[in-house]
């Protein structure tokens, strides 16, 4: 068996070292990276450096091994710069005279993690579930080709999704290997409807080649908050309450003060129900077994937080300010992110006298998140066009109403995307629009999802 030694599981730019453990009667070993013969090793150790570049991009690893013959032995795969899962999740679908009718979680996680939450969807559409282990399954038309995918939570912040497909041309449950991936629609909203997959088949490509579209879907929102310590005072003072009486002040409020609690209170709004608010760490934590630094995101703080604009108001998230990397902690929220199947957006909220200690550029952290397809918008409540020299774009969200409206504009935008489930485990970068895909849909652009005054 033909095993990748060592494994890497955060962003990693630059040569790094690879060990290999092979067949014993392996006489040679190819190693490919994004399918480009970058090494040949004829003996042990069976180990070499490979160069990814100076940008954070995403890349596959391959190694193959071959005998004396110049058969192939074994092959191993390792993808670079991509979410991995912290747990397993599969479904299995029961069946009884050839229709299926109801499906099984099974799912492997640390010992102390416990299942918290499962969100499971029916070409599409929600359908409820009681036990994990037994879901009915409403009656389906055994002709037409289902897509289920179930969305699991643990305690612990961790998350994974798995999908099945059935039905149709397949005799049997395939294991499914999909790819989501986020598109915008260029006009229209979302109370059109979600089109069927036939409506968007022949609008994606890889290389030129047609990619089979098996679901298209509008799940909830997901939106990783990256914000500094400077904006966090800066902002505190809208989740404090601006209709609060001063010293001999009456303490019924004015006119002024209703003005200001109702602008406070529709701070709120931008997310529904099932849509997630998540905080990304602009420090990383530092693991004493491996020495090895990572970032932290949090859990969903939705309730908390009580929506969007309360949340970047609102929410304190303990840090030291003279540290803070925050395009390293851009791109790593676009990584953490884009390993789901929601509709997503990475939101920086920044102030521009932050000093940024971060080991990468800001225009690495942007080619990152456009390579994952993952928007970005950018805030600030400091001197927007300081911000905009440095990060390209800034909406000032310095006051209540263009708090507001900035929450507005990000909820449009989230509005507008649709997530397509293609065949083929696929790097995002490898999947293109054809010229009649970009006639209805567009990839999230870093930029557009933050512009504004």
């Amino acid at each position: 068996m033909t095993t990748f030694l060592t494994l890497y599981l955060g962003l990693i730019v630059g040569a790094h070292h690879f060990e290999l453990a092979v067949p014993e009667t392996t006489a040679r070993m190819e190693v490919l990276l994004d399918g480009e013969l970058r090494a040949e090793l004829t003996q042990p150790p069976w180990a070499l450096d490979i160069d990814l570049g100076e940008d954070p991009l995403p890349h596959e690893l391959t190694a193959v091994a071959y005998d004396r013959e110049g058969k192939a032995i074994g092959r191993a795969f390792q993808r670079l710069n991509v979410p991995h899962p912290p747990v397993e999740v599969a479904i299995a679908l029961e069946s009884e005279g050839g229709q299926v009718q109801a499906a099984r979680l099974v799912w492997e996680a640390a010992a102390d993690e416990a299942l918290t939450g499962v969100r499971v969807r029916l070409d599409g559409r929600k359908i409820p579930v009681e036990d994990p282990k037994q879901i009915p399954l409403p009656p389906l038309d055994p002709e037409r080709l289902h897509h289920l995918s179930a969305e699991v939570t643990f305690r612990g912040r961790l998350r994974t999704q798995a999908a099945a497909i059935f039905g149709g041309a397949f005799l049997d449950q395939v294991d499914s290997e999909l790819t989501a991936v986020v598109v915008e629609r260029l006009r229209g909203a979302a109370d059109e409807g979600v089109p069927a997959p036939a409506e968007v088949t022949g609008w994606f490509h890889r290389g030129g080649t047609p990619l089979s579209v098996f679901a298209v879907e509008r799940p909830p929102a997901e939106v990783m908050l990256v914000r500094d310590q400077a904006s966090a005072e800066s902002l505190q003072r809208f989740a404090t309450g601006f209709g609060a009486p001063r010293p001999g002040q009456p303490t019924a409020p004015g006119p002024r003060e209703r003005l200001l609690e109702r602008r406070v209170r529709n701070l709120g709004l931008g997310l529904a129900g099932d849509d997630w608010l998540r905080v990304m760490a602009t420090q990383p934590e530092r693991r004493p077994e491996t020495q090895k630094a990572f970032f932290w995101a949090s859990a969903d703080v939705l309730p908390v937080a009580r929506g969007l604009g309360m949340g970047v108001a609102g929410l304190r998230v303990p840090g030291d300010e003279s540290a803070e990397r925050l395009a390293d902690a851009v791109a790593a929220a676009g990584l953490e992110i884009s390993g789901g199947g929601r509709r997503r957006a990475v939101l920086l909220v920044v102030d521009p006298r932050t000093r940024d200690a971060s080991a990468l550029t800001v225009r690495q952290a942007k080619l990152y998140l456009t390579a994952m397809r993952v928007p970005l918008a950018v805030w600030t409540a400091g001197d927007a066009e300081a911000v905009r020299r440095i990060w390209g774009t800034a909406r000032d969200v310095s006051k209540p109403r263009r708090l507001s409206e900035a929450v507005e504009e990000l909820k449009n935008r989230l509005d507008r995307q649709l997530v397509i489930w293609l065949e083929g485990h696929l790097l995002p970068p490898e999947i293109e629009l054809t010229s009649e895909g970009r006639h209805h849909v567009a990839f999230p652009d870093v930029q557009a999802a933050s512009a504004g005054p």
